[in-house]
């Protein structure tokens, strides 16, 4: 079982920084022990948060990771905007 952890990133930028997130989270999900086809499902969904997130010009962004009960969950939150969360049972 994965230790439990958190892990955040904290952006105020006016270029983007998905594409890092995205390679980050592949990273962070890898080192979990999440398969390739698991890891691509919640790359997906945190893509989509990051685009939607960021739609009206938001810059200002927290992304957590965190592990705990044997539970991933993954959040995104733009300012002014409503948090995304997203929850997976560990591998």
């Amino acid at each position: 079982m994965a230790p439990e952890f958190l892990f955040t990133v904290s952006f105020d930028s006016e270029t983007t920084l998905e594409p890092m997130l995205l390679e980050l989270a592949v990273g962070v999900l890898g080192s979990i022990g999440y398969r390739t086809d698991r890891t691509s499902e919640i790359v997906e969904s945190l893509h989509r948060a990051l685009t939607a997130g960021a739609v009206g010009g938001r810059r200002e962004c927290l992304v957590r990771f965190q592990v705990a009960a044997g539970e991933l969950q993954v959040a995104v939150c733009y300012a002014g905007a409503n948090e995304w969360q997203l929850a997976r049972d560990l591998p």
